[in-house]
């Protein structure tokens, strides 16, 4: 069983980096496999449209990093249109099908693990 998200960075989480690495079931619920080009999530390597100026061909998202658990997918994800914003999403990809079961807006654009949790726990103070 995994730790829940908030209780620090002992939480037994693989970080990656890459979507070829995240399970099929959470790759499905990000839009991975969208026909339009703008509703599936690019890789964290990849051009994505930041802005609100849509790019032919970019997505809208792009994955900034995952962590893999037992029970669960964190994606960190960067949005792009209006109004930039960093998110992070709890994907319980063992439920069928698989969703999306907790959501939280981070201030900022984290570069581990440990950093996304600190962000998460900040997150649910403020609301």
């Amino acid at each position: 069983m995994s730790a829940k998200f908030g209780e620090g960075p002992q939480a037994p989480y693989q970080k990656v980096t890459a979507l070829e690495d995240v399970p099929e079931p959470a790759k499905r619920v990000l839009g991975f496999y969208a026909p339009n080009p703008r509703d599936r999530i690019a890789d964290s390597d990849s051009n994505f449209t930041a802005g609100c100026t849509p790019l032919p061909d970019h997505s809208n998202r792009r994955l900034v990093l995952a962590g893999l658990a037992d029970d669960h997918v964190l994606i960190v994800q960067e949005k792009g249109g209006r109004a930039y914003q960093v998110e992070a999403l709890q994907i319980n990809h063992l439920q069928q099908p698989a969703r999306i079961t907790k959501r939280w807006h981070l201030e900022k654009r984290p570069n581990s693990i440990a950093e996304t949790l600190r962000l998460i726990k900040a997150a649910r103070k403020n609301n």
